[in-house]
């Protein structure tokens, strides 16, 4: 009985784990640097191109957890406002606590692994793997359909989910939209789904080794 329900628990651990160590790739410089070089709006901009990329970049840090080296503005159209610098620190918020509940789950799953290999319940470990690699892929599926079928109504559910009503829209033309327009976050969406569609093709693969070899053991035995 115990068993089962650490491969319950080891299962629902490491669907969030996957969901938010994928997401912190949408951090790193070479993402977002790549989509802001090809999908900054420099038609409805104020500023240069180069100056809306600087934008990308400094708002990228920004939220990473890094200075606040942003371009500010009471004109969003040439810099960030105050209501945008209160959403972008509501964005950083979201990002810490992500990447805090990530640290504690790697420790339990690291807790967990390690009581199921010391008690030589490999093929369980390796069942849980598979399993929560399947159930996250479907999510990320359904995701996908729901994005490609509406990805405005998909965008809006995300942000109604984790930031106050208002504090997420700003002009068409504001610093923030023509420098993260509608088409990058499409590109991020694809990025981190791609990502974390590989993480789950390795979480499967490593499971199915693990019941294989405890298998072949078995017949060995």
């Amino acid at each position: 009985m115990l068993k089962r329900f650490l491969q319950f628990l080891l299962v629902m651990v490491l669907i969030p784990w996957i969901i938010g160590v994928t997401l912190q790739a949408m951090l790193l410089p070479p993402v977002t640097n790549f989509w802001a070089a090809r999908y900054v709006d420099v038609e409805n901009s104020a500023v240069s191109r180069q100056e809306l990329l600087t934008a990308a970049e400094a708002g990228r840090r920004y939220v990473s957890g890094g200075l606040d080296e942003m371009p500010r503005s009471s004109d969003e159209r040439i810099g960030f406002t105050d209501q945008v610098l209160s959403h972008m620190q509501d964005v950083r918020n979201v990002f810490t606590t992500v990447r805090y509940i990530v640290i504690i789950l790697s420790l339990l799953l690291i807790a967990i692994s390690a009581w199921l290999i010391k008690s030589e319940h490999i093929k369980l470990l390796g069942q849980a793997l598979r399993m929560a690699a399947i159930l996250t892929f479907g999510l990320v599926l359904l995701l996908a359909i729901f994005g490609w079928l509406n990805f405005d109504a998909l965008f809006t559910t995300m942000h109604q989910l984790f930031f106050a009503e208002g504090s997420w829209t700003f002009a068409y033309n504001s610093l923030l939209i023509t420098t993260y327009p509608l088409p990058f976050w499409i590109a991020m969406a694809a990025t981190w789904a791609a990502v974390l569609v590989s993480f789950c093709l390795i979480a499967l693969l490593v499971g199915q080794l693990l019941v294989s070899r405890t298998k072949q053991v078995a017949k060995q035995s």
